[in-house]
């Protein structure tokens, strides 16, 4: 799976949302949809046009479950051996602007070490999902009830999930 974002808005504006590779105007069903696809024809030859693949979550349960403990003592652990073999990192590390901060990406609400999304920004896969499935499709769920165009065409059919 691939997703698309624009570099700039047409204002020269960052963008850096999530754009909808597919609509369903014109498929049965759908007589009254008037959502227009972005025309990614003109953004690609302006080169304006990203894409990423999402960060898989197969095995990830399992990531959710180390203590943030073991996390650290890991990092702090064979200091020696890891530099000979080029082995260095850090727990997600917080990104202000294009600065990288060296301090870890921690959850704003119990301090701890937030371990999923691109930018490290969430501590369960329940919520990283959730956000995911709102951002990326567009469909909203019970973590995420706003709609992501919230001022669509009245002809927009809604989709949610319970």
């Amino acid at each position: 799976m691939r997703e698309a974002r624009f570099v700039l808005n047409r204002d020269g504006t960052a963008d850096g949302g999530v754009h909808a590779l597919f609509t369903i105007t014109d498929r049965t069903g759908a007589n009254t949809c008037t959502l227009v696809q972005p025309d990614f024809a003109t953004q690609l030859a302006n080169h304006n046009v990203i894409f990423r693949i999402p960060t898989p979550t197969f095995g990830a349960g399992l990531i959710e479950q180390i203590p943030d403990a073991a996390i650290a003592a890991n990092q702090a652990s064979n200091t020696f051996q890891k530099q000979s073999l080029g082995i260095r990192g850090k727990p997600n590390f917080h990104v202000v602007g294009r600065t990288i901060t060296g301090m870890t990406n921690n959850n704003g609400n119990d301090g701890t070490i937030a371990r999923f999304g691109w930018k490290a920004q969430n501590k369960s896969l329940l919520l990283f999902s959730g956000e995911a499935y709102n951002v990326e499709m567009g469909i909203t769920n019970e973590l995420f009830q706003t709609e992501r165009e919230e001022n669509p065409p009245a002809s927009l059919p809604r989709f949610r999930t319970t």
